[in-house]
């Protein structure tokens, strides 16, 4: 991921047909709030390493792939196993980012206040039918 004109790019090897400038991409005008943007800038900062070490990963799909070509050299059938679909949970992003800084931060365990709850817009109710007039 790097900097690219007025957006982040992301790169990665693809076909050309898959690749677009990045005039192409709209990027509406958003304002940040302060709060928002020093999370940003501390979530980058915590992400952010040094230097890249490819030996630290390994590449499981090109193990599971070798692993399926020789069950079927084998004389395997290969068959796909029916998978669950998942459960879906709904969750407060931004709770879940802000104890996730506070534990990469190694929080002193310090009181905090509880975030303020957004009010919720007024429910629009739909326009009372009029009587129709009379000829």
């Amino acid at each position: 991921i790097r900097p690219l004109g007025r957006g982040l790019a992301m790169e990665q090897l693809r076909y050309a047909n898959e690749v677009r400038s990045i005039d192409e991409v709209p990027i509406p005008k958003v304002d940040v709030k302060k709060a928002e943007l020093d999370m940003a800038v501390q979530l980058i900062e915590q992400a952010a390493i040094e230097t890249f070490e490819p030996k630290k990963y390994e590449d499981t799909v090109k193990a599971r792939i070798q692993e399926q070509i020789q069950r079927k050299v084998d004389g395997e059938e290969i068959t796909e196993e029916p998978t669950e679909a998942p459960k879906t949970q709904i969750i407060d992003l931004m709770e879940a980012l802000k104890a996730s800084l506070a534990k990469g931060k190694g929080s002193t365990g310090g009181e905090r206040k509880p975030a303020k709850r957004a009010e919720r817009a007024a429910e629009t109710k739909p326009a009372k039918r009029r009587k129709a007039a009379s000829a």
